[in-house]
């Protein structure tokens, strides 16, 4: 039994790659619908045996010790042939994105990543959000290696006969066809880059059926538990909270990171709610309720309304739209660590052989979180044509093709994105720059003087640079600031925030009489397109800004840097008039924007407060004074102003149709064989490769139906 549930799960597996590649080469948009667990289980393998450096997959019960849960037959995909103590029942999968290659164990930037919890299927009869996650989970990584490719820097022509040539060349024509699939779906460059940004610049952990088995059986609870309301806040009873297997994976990785946006999908109503949702808080407001406010409605414009129902989401408070609960997960994530609500009853449950007390006792850093519960569908399992399509994704005004998995998937993108501010140089005397951040690509001290440059005539006179905020609603103010290289501490590294001591080196030699190296252009203020109803072409990254400044301070040789700054929605210290507790803001979402003395800690996680936030610098590099600006970092020279096309080989998709019937034929055959053979499996999951290794294989992949690429 065990044997075929596993080598059906392969061969599934391996008809789900097949399925995606076919349908982006001929072009056709790819319709949404609700997935089930085992559709779920299939897409995660696929993600992480595609993108390995991209994204992890990991089981609670691998993890944190917890048992599986249900009987053998319950998620029999589950089952890890390779484990012999593994005696069947349903896993709690855990898919963290994050890129390893531009933030490496153990690095600064590692520890300082901005993160973004993210979960559905708490109420196993409710489908809408488990799909939504693994949806918006594949585009952020197809988008993100997508960019990625070529990678490096073309190589010199004098190589031109050799391998590392041909794999240049092998790794641009899949880049020509990944992102001609993407723009099918309405993703054109700045959507990919902008995209691809979001993975390379935050982590963001994702459990899509975080009541597994309630998922699988189709049943509200986890088998008879209420994982919505098992969470230790205005609780009464110590053995009423972490009693459910999904209560307690959400509160060990609360535990160990530092979340700053949670999301966690429902169905049965249709609502953008957040705290307070406790019956002690019945008549109060948040001290964050500004910024829940805030959010919340730029989630609803972004949504948008369906053919079928003009209304785009309420929103409110937890207590207003869906009535006092005591143990909600939102309330406990938000407040958590800094009211008594939890601190008199740390969890003492009996189900599953108990769990440690000591496990619901926090730390101040831990639970500071902006919670959204976001009840997607007045209907709990809503029919599969209302789930939309990939076509025009961006476009909330589409009602033809705008469904639950776009509404909800342009949410979770700028859940994503207003998690930290940032800035991108994107003009410099109308000179396009390709790259800011690129996916997979190691970055160390100063390296964007050679991977964001531009050559400039010395006769140049002024400079204009434009550049876009993002990560935020309102820009307070905004410059561009200049320097020599040679003139900038050593401390300014081109990679990372400027520290405290950093910036008071800066402004002080601003603020100076004479002797200024550091010079500043004013930008101005404006609204980010969080504010629009509409994420259109032209407004999917802003607000842009402008300035100019003349080059009268420098001469031939010199290398500048030009670096963006901005302060953004310092309303976000505000409170309401109705507010308890009578405390300032205390979210790491506020604060980390606006309290440059917010510091906290927790598991190798760190988050620093700051009101300034910085660019990745351009550099202006003077050159001789008859020769043409130009862009000098640019990655893909020879094709930089060619129209990308996709060119079908029909001949591909048929012999990955052959491929995959005959592999279905001996694998049936096999079965029959073995109908009466008691052994054990010995079916191995497949293993994912580094980047290296596919490109590589390349060749050999190309032939076998062209499998691997991109999927």
């Amino acid at each position: 039994m065990k044997l075929r549930s596993n080598i059906h799960s392969v061969l599934l597996l391996l008809l789900y790659h097949i399925y995606l590649s076919c349908s982006r080469v001929l072009k056709t948009k790819r319709t949404y619908k609700e997935m089930d667990s085992q559709a779920i289980f299939l897409a995660m393998n696929s993600l992480v045996n595609s993108y390995p450096e991209l994204v992890k997959l990991q089981s609670a019960q691998e993890v944190f010790g917890f048992p599986a849960l249900g009987e053998e037959d319950d998620c029999p995909f589950d089952l890890d042939p390779n484990n012999q103590d593994d005696d069947g029942g349903c896993k709690t999968w855990i898919l963290t994105i994050e890129d390893n290659i531009v933030h490496p164990d153990g690095s600064t930037s590692h520890e300082r990543l901005p993160e973004v919890f993210i979960s559905g299927g708490m109420y196993g009869d409710e489908r809408v959000g488990p799909t939504v996650i693994v949806e918006t989970a594949t585009l952020l990584l197809e988008a993100a290696y997508c960019e990625s490719l070529p990678h490096g820097t073309e190589p010199e022509k004098e190589l031109k006969e050799s391998k590392i040539w041909k794999d240049w060349e092998e790794e641009l024509k899949k880049a020509k066809r990944c992102r001609s699939q993407l723009s099918n779906m309405g993703i054109r460059d700045k959507k990919r880059k902008w995209i691809a940004r979001l993975v390379s610049t935050r982590r963001i952990v994702m459990v899509p059926t975080v009541n597994s088995l309630g998922y699988f059986r189709k049943t509200k609870k986890e088998d008879g538990i209420d994982p919505a309301s098992d969470f230790p806040f205005d609780v009464q009873d110590a053995t009423d909270c972490m009693k459910s297997v999904a209560a307690r994976t959400i509160n060990e990785l609360f535990r160990s990171h530092l979340f700053q946006i949670a999301i966690s999908f429902y169905s049965g109503n249709m609502a953008i709610t957040r705290s307070w949702g406790s019956p002690t808080y019945l008549e109060n407001s948040p001290p964050d309720d500004i910024v829940f406010d805030m959010i919340s409605e730029g989630f609803s414009k972004v949504g948008g309304v369906f053919k079928w129902n003009k209304d785009p989401y309420p929103v409110g408070m937890i207590n207003e739209e869906l009535g006092p609960r005591r143990g909600r997960f939102e309330d406990w994530a938000y407040a958590g660590s800094w009211t008594t609500q939890n601190k008199d009853h740390q969890c003492k449950p009996y189900t599953y052989g108990g769990y440690d007390e000591s496990s619901t006792s926090y730390t101040d850093s831990m639970l500071r979180v902006s919670a959204f519960k976001i009840h997607a569908s007045r209907t709990k399992s809503p029919p599969n044509n209302h789930f939309g399509d990939t076509k025009n994704l961006f476009d909330s005004k589409n009602l033809d093709d705008n469904g639950h998995v776009n509404r909800n998937l342009r949410l979770l993108l700028m859940a994503i994105d207003i998690v930290e501010p940032y800035l991108t140089i994107t003009k410099i005397n109308g000179i396009e720059l390709q790259d800011d951040f690129v996916p997979l690509s190691p970055r160390s001290t100063r390296s964007c003087i050679k991977t964001k440059a531009v050559s400039i005539p010395s006769k140049s006179e002024i400079f204009t640079i434009q550049w876009i905020v993002g990560g935020g609603f309102q820009v307070e103010t905004t410059s561009i600031m200049y320097a020599k290289w040679d003139d900038l501490p050593d401390e300014f590294d081109g990679i990372s925030q400027p520290s405290k001591e950093l910036l008071q080196k800066i402004y002080d030699d601003i603020d100076g009489d004479e002797g200024t190296f550091i010079k500043e252009s004013p930008g101005g203020k404006g609204k980010s397109i969080w504010y629009s109803e509409t994420l259109s072409d032209d407004k999917i990254v802003g607000p842009t800004f402008s300035t100019s400044f003349d080059s009268q301070d420098f001469e031939e040789g010199d290398k500048i840097a030009v670096f963006a700054v901005a302060q953004l929605d310092k309303n976000w210290l505000d409170k309401p008039s109705d507010v308890k507790p009578d405390f300032s803001p205390q979210t790491h979402l506020a604060n980390a924007r606006t309290n440059p003395d917010w510091y906290y800690e927790n598991a190798e996680h760190v988050i620093q407060g700051r009101t300034l936030w910085f660019s990745v610098p351009a550099t202006l590099i003077f050159g001789p004074s008859k020769q043409n600006a130009q862009e000098v970092s640019v990655r893909i020279s020879h094709v930089k102003h060619k129209k990308v096309e996709e060119v079908v080989d029909v001949s591909v998709i048929i012999f990955g149709f052959i491929v995959t019937w005959f592999c279905f034929g001996c694998l049936q055959a096999y079965i029959d064989t073995r109908d009466d053979d008691d052994e054990e499996p010995i079916t191995k999951r497949a293993a994912g490769k580094s980047y290296i290794k596919i490109f590589e294989d390349s060749t050999q992949n190309e032939k076998e139906g062209d499998l691997i690429e991109l999927s």
